[in-house]
């Protein structure tokens, strides 16, 4: 085929060309409803699958796509993006004060809620009892891409956070598990001593092939000499994409190795981690945006209506009964307050992972492979709007607060002339300690300096005088290979731990 050219010349028409400008007008649309969105104070996705499911065949028409064998192949792909990317976010420090209470969440939780909404769908509607585990199975997990975007803003203690966020990267193997078991169950006998070699070889070789490459290529990323500073980026994502691929190829979790592998990326390369993370941040909104879009081209409003009294139960039954019962079940061995069971219990979003799920149903030429995702997807819908829109509002009602204290450290390389620095920001709360003193007062240990403070949109170089105030982001610096992390880290609690003289 060719299209008109200058001059009478003839181009050639590439199917590319229609690719990339879909790609484009998807990406624009989906950064505007990410907009609208905000303003509105609901979650962006719901806009997302809307534009979808509008412009698919059962809407305007202009795409026709119906491939779930495809769809799923390219969402599971999506995901280990942004469960990579949350692991990225994820400080060891924190990981490690929760991975007991995210370990049982991700596990005890994951079962409890699954037997208990196919219990209720059993009791209450005429599904069968194959099909009700398996939308039990499909909804039990919490949702990555949901819960990072939701949970990182709302103003809660770090702990719940952390715990909310590193269950969301570790419930999906066991998600995955039963859902691939109760689909091939339906026409495969499976034992028990099936579905427990399947679970130690997803979760075990998971988590080592996370240890292993994240390792190796956290200390790659953290320690090579490269010619240009972008390419610590890449070799950031190759080793996400390794993780993937490695874990596959052995049989292992693909999404908790690339979770545990970005966990240890971000801690190994701290002179890199605030580009890694911004870089892979984009990566995992663009992934977000086409994997909502693409999920929202498969369904068929036209046939969503007829299953809404299932799709009202389930949902029913996981907000009020299913994920509190599953939260207090696993946490109440933690010391957790009931405020705190409370918002853990709202917060379970649901959101692209299920939906994926529900495709394996539909791949698997599952009778009620439809009905399951119609299902599925119009409980993520419910759960997106009325737990997405109040997080923020159960936060304030149930009196929570975020912790105070030094907002996240990051830290990178910046080149001086010829030379690099090594360059530390970090951001003060209103309530933290160093907020009005002065810097002689509370000056930084030797060879660590405050050179700048942001302040109002302003920066300025301190003085000895200068006072602290909420809101300030410090820059400090040191000569190259002169930084260390954990000596920032020690100062800033150390003077949330001194009295004020």
């Amino acid at each position: 085929m060719t299209s008109a050219g200058f001059l009478g010349i003839e181009s050639p028409s590439l199917v590319a060309d229609d690719i990339v400008l879909g790609v484009a007008a998807l990406l624009v649309a989906g950064v505007l409803a990410a907009s609208i969105a905000a303003r509105l104070r609901m979650p962006s996705l719901v806009l997302v699958l809307g534009l979808g499911m509008i412009v698919a065949d059962d809407g305007l028409g202009w795409i026709v796509f119906s491939d779930a064998e495809l769809a799923q192949n390219m969402s599971v792909l999506a995901l280990v993006i942004i469960l990579y990317e949350g692991g990225l976010a994820t400080r060891v420090s924190d990981l490690r004060r929760v991975l007991a209470p995210a370990t049982m969440l991700s596990t005890i939780g994951v079962v409890v809620t699954a037997a208990v909404v196919a219990g209720a769908l059993m009791l209450l509607t005429d599904v069968s009892t194959s099909t009700a585990w398996i939308l039990g199975a499909v909804v039990a997990s919490t949702d990555a891409a949901a819960v990072f975007a939701t949970v990182r803003s709302a103003p809660v203690p770090r702990r719940l956070t952390t715990t909310l966020s590193a269950e969301s990267g570790m419930n999906d193997p066991v998600a995955v598990l039963l859902t691939v078991g109760t689909v091939t169950a339906v026409t495969t006998t499976v034992t028990a001593a099936d579905w427990l070699l399947f679970g130690v070889r997803q979760l075990g070789l998971g988590l080592v092939v996370g240890l292993v490459v994240g390792g190796i290529g956290g200390l790659l990323v953290g320690r090579a000499r490269l010619s240009a500073p972008t390419f610590h980026q890449v070799l950031a994502l190759a080793v996400g994409a390794a993780s993937y691929g490695v874990a596959a190829a052995v049989g292992g979790s693909s999404f908790l190795a690339a979770f545990v592998a970005g966990v240890l990326v971000s801690e190994l390369s701290p002179q890199h981690r605030r580009a890694v993370r911004n870089f892979h941040q984009g990566l995992a909104e663009t992934a977000q945006i086409g994997l909502f879009f693409l999920l929202g081209v498969l369904v068929f409003p036209s046939e969503l209506f007829g299953d809404l009294w299932i799709a009202l139960v389930v949902a029913v039954v996981l907000l009020v009964v299913a994920r509190p019962i599953a939260v207090v079940a696993s946490l109440l061995w933690f010391r957790f307050t009931l405020r705190e069971l409370t918002f853990v219990s709202w917060a379970g979003l649901r959101g692209a992972v299920p939906i994926v799920l529900a495709t394996f149903a539909l791949t698997e030429g599952n009778p009620d492979g439809r009905l399951v995702f119609d299902v599925v997807f119009f409980v993520v819908v419910i759960s997106t709007i009325v737990q997405g829109t109040t997080l923020g509002p159960v936060a304030e009602l149930l009196g929570l607060r975020r912790d105070p204290g030094p907002a996240d450290l990051t830290v990178e390389i910046t080149p001086l002339g010829s030379s690099d620095a090594d360059v530390a920001e970090t951001e003060l709360d209103e309530d933290h300690p160093l907020v009005g003193r002065t810097v002689a007062e509370s000056a930084p240990p030797p060879p660590l300096r405050v050179v700048l403070i942001g302040r109002s949109g302003h920066t300025f170089a301190p003085g000895g005088s200068t006072r602290y105030e909420g809101g300030d982001v410090l820059v400090l610096g040191v000569s190259a290979g002169s930084l260390d992390l954990r000596m920032v880290e020690h100062w800033l609690s150390s003077v949330a731990a001194a009295p004020e003289t």
